[in-house]
């Protein structure tokens, strides 16, 4: 017998289960869900709410910060009365990921972007076993480029698209 019977016939969760689903990402997700929108209700507090006639500065990030905290608590219940084993955690990915993103920052100024988007894809590729190098090289002819172009030129972020060995 894996569970316990509750009231009105329900399984009543194990402790280990309970303690699986603290591992678990929905959980964790729901949980800074609910704290985000209640840091959101907590600032949007500062601001002038009105009427809902005449509703002020700080009436529409009050609404969104209950609704996104709201939703935190339900995914974050949810989440807890759900009996699926947490996923295994992912290291490589996780470092991989990590570590594309930090030698992103370190390259953009001194390679570009376009060059440092390369590499971002590249070493995010490493996460998957088997590397498939092919599909990050076509990820890499697409995606740099697009990315500049919605980076730099549509919203006009300054990073020049190649820079070798700039200062």
């Amino acid at each position: 017998m894996t569970r316990a019977q509750g009231g009105f016939g329900r399984p009543q969760p194990r402790r280990e289960d309970a303690m699986n689903a603290l591992l678990r990402k929905d959980l964790l997700a729901g949980l800074a869900a609910l704290a985000l929108g209640a840091a959101v209700v907590w600032i949007s507090l500062d601001y002038r709410l009105g009427t809902p006639a005449r509703m002020g500065p700080g009436m529409f990030p009050l609404a969104l910060g209950v609704v996104l905290s709201l939703s935190g608590l339900g995914a974050a219940l949810f989440a807890l009365r759900s009996v699926e084993p947490a996923p295994a955690l992912r290291v490589r990915a996780m470092l991989a990921v990590t570590g594309a993103l930090v030698l992103f920052a370190l390259t953009v100024e001194r390679l570009g972007f376009i060059p440092a988007s390369v590499i971002l894809i590249f070493v995010s590729g490493l996460a998957e076993t088997p590397v498939q190098w092919r599909a990050l090289a076509l990820l890499s002819v697409i995606l740099a480029p697009a990315a500049y172009a919605l980076f730099v030129v549509f919203l006009g972020i300054p990073a020049p698209a190649f820079a070798w060995g700039a200062p």
